[in-house]
């Protein structure tokens, strides 16, 4: 039991990684987004 309670364990953390990993990911790609378009607004003014 305790050893599958540890594998169950090992498993929701690389599940968290990966979802974190890819919200970080997500982030930057929406954080390079809103700088061009800021960037773009700026040359509009």
């Amino acid at each position: 039991m305790a050893e599958n309670n540890t594998r169950n364990k090992f498993i929701m953390n690389e599940y968290i990684d990966v979802n974190v990993n890819q919200n970080l990911a997500a982030l930057c790609d929406l954080q390079r987004k809103c700088e061009e378009a800021f960037t773009s607004i700026e040359k509009l003014l």
